[in-house]
C-alpha cells in the first residue's frame, strides 16, 4: 500500500518527512510527518507531496503507484487565496479518484462555519474516509457531512523528560501556541496575573512574531513591573524545548465561545506533560481526558494556587499523565488508528489493535 499525504506548501514537489517534522505548523508535524514515519516503519510506502498551485500542473499530476491520498489541512490564507487553492485541490482530488486512488479527508479544525466550509464539505463528500483528531471534531464533521469519521489522535512528539515542579520566589509560567490562540491568551491574562498578590511572576510567550504577543508583553512590563515581567520569543522547535526547560508550569487558556477552538486537540497539554511540566488550563472537551493529570478550571489563578499548595500531588499528576500518554499517544499507538482508517478506505480488514469505528480508539473514553 502506497500512501501519499497531500500538503499545502510554497515548495511544490516531494517532501522528506524529516523536513516536515521541522514545520512551524503543528498540523504538519502531528498529522503528516509523524504518522507518515510511523507507518513507514511498519513497511508501508509513504510519501509527502505538495501539488503546484496551477491548473496545468494539477491536471498533469500522476497518480501512478499511489493507492491512498490523505488530504491534509489546507493553509488558512485570506479568502481569495484560499478559494483558489481549494479549487485546485478539489481538481486534484477528482483526478486521483477517477484514477482509482482512495481518498482520505483529514479534518483537524472546525472551519465548517466560515469561508472554508464549502471546500471541507465537498472534499469530505468525495473522500472514502474522513479522519478527525478529537471526538468533538468527529461530532461536528458528522453534523456537516452526515458521515461518521475515523479517530486519528494527535501523537505526542519529542523526548519524555523527568517531572519537575519546584517554583522559587518568582513563578516561571509559559504560554505557547499558534498565533490564532493569542486572543484566548490575552483574554485570560488579567485573571492569571492577579497572582502577583501572592508571588512574583515571569511570563514567557512563545508564538509567531508580529501577531500581538510583543504588545502583550510590553503592556505587562509597563503596568506590573517589577512584580510581573513578560517576554516574547518567536517559535521554533529549539526555542520551545528551551522554554520548557526554563518554566515551572504551562498555562493553556481557551475561549469557550470560539467555535473553531472548541474541537481542538489536547496536543499542547500532552506535549507539556510529556516534558515533565504541569498544565493549568481551561476545561474544553478534549482536555477532560487529562483532568486527573493537570489542573483544569474556569479560573487559571486558582489552578496555579492548587498546584503550588499541593506540590507532591502536582508531581504525581505529571507522572500519571506521562504513563497515560505512553499508553495512548505515542506515534506507534496513533499509527494503529491511521492504519485502521487507511485500511477502511481500501475496504481491507482492520488491525485487531485498532478500533475500526475510529471514534473510541486512543481517546481514553
Amino acid at each position: 500500500m502506497r500512501i501519499a499525504w497531500i500538503i499545502d506548501s510554497n515548495n511544490a514537489g516531494w517532501h522528506p518527512s524529516e523536513k516536515v517534522c521541522q514545520s512551524h505548523a503543528a498540523s504538519m508535524r502531528l498529522r503528516v510527518a509523524i504518522p507518515s514515519r510511523a507507518l513507514s516503519a511498519r513497511g508501508y510506502d509513504t510519501c509527502i507531496f505538495s501539488p503546484a498551485l496551477s491548473d496545468e500542473l494539477v491536471r498533469n499530476f500522476s497518480c501512478k503507484d499511489i493507492d491512498i491520498a490523505v488530504f491534509a489541512k489546507l493553509a488558512n490564507a485570506d479568502v481569495t487565496a484560499f478559494r483558489k487553492r481549494a479549487a485546485l485541490w478539489l481538481k486534484l482530488a477528482d483526478i486521483l479518484k477517477r484514477g482509482g486512488v482512495r481518498l482520505v479527508a483529514d479534518v483537524c479544525d472546525n472551519h465548517f462555519g466560515d469561508y472554508r466550509g464549502d471546500y471541507l464539505r465537498t472534499l469530505c463528500a468525495m473522500a472514502d474516509v474522513i479522519t478527525v483528531n478529537t471526538p468533538t471534531m468527529g461530532e461536528i464533521a458528522q453534523q456537516h457531512t452526515g458521515r461518521q469519521a475515523s479517530m486519528c489522535s494527535d501523537p505526542v512528539e519529542g523526548a519524555k523528560m523527568p517531572p519537575r515542579f519546584a517554583p522559587g520566589a518568582r513563578l516561571r509560567a509559559l504560554w505557547f501556541g499558534h498565533q490564532s490562540n493569542l486572543k484566548s491568551c490575552a483574554h485570560a491574562l488579567p485573571e492569571f496575573l492577579r497572582l502577583v498578590e501572592h508571588f512574583d511572576i515571569d511570563l514567557h510567550l512563545v508564538t509567531a512574531a508580529h501577531f500581538g504577543a510583543e504588545d502583550i508583553c510590553a503592556q505587562i512590563n509597563r503596568q506590573l513591573a517589577p512584580r510581573a515581567s513578560a517576554r516574547f520569543t518567536s517559535w521554533s522547535l529549539k526555542v520551545i524545548q528551551s522554554a520548557f526547560e526554563q518554566c515551572d508550569l504551562v498555562i493553556v487558556p481557551s475561549l469557550p465561545e470560539h467555535q473553531a477552538k472548541v474541537a481542538q486537540s489536547a496536543n499542547r497539554l500532552i506535549e507539556s506533560l510529556w516534558v515533565g511540566r504541569i498544565v493549568v488550563a481551561h476545561p474544553i472537551a478534549s482536555y477532560q481526558e487529562f483532568s486527573s493529570f493537570s489542573y483544569l478550571g474556569t479560573n487559571l489563578a486558582n489552578g496555579v494556587l492548587q498546584a503550588i499548595n499541593h506540590r507532591d500531588e502536582t508531581i504525581r499528576r505529571i507522572e500519571r499523565g506521562q504513563a497515560y500518554i505512553e499508553a495512548q499517544y505515542t506515534p506507534e499507538k496513533i499509527a494503529d488508528q491511521w492504519e485502521s482508517a487507511l485500511k477502511q478506505a481500501c475496504h481491507l480488514p482492520a488491525s485487531p489493535a485498532a478500533d475500526p469505528t475510529g471514534m473510541t480508539s486512543g481517546s481514553g473514553s
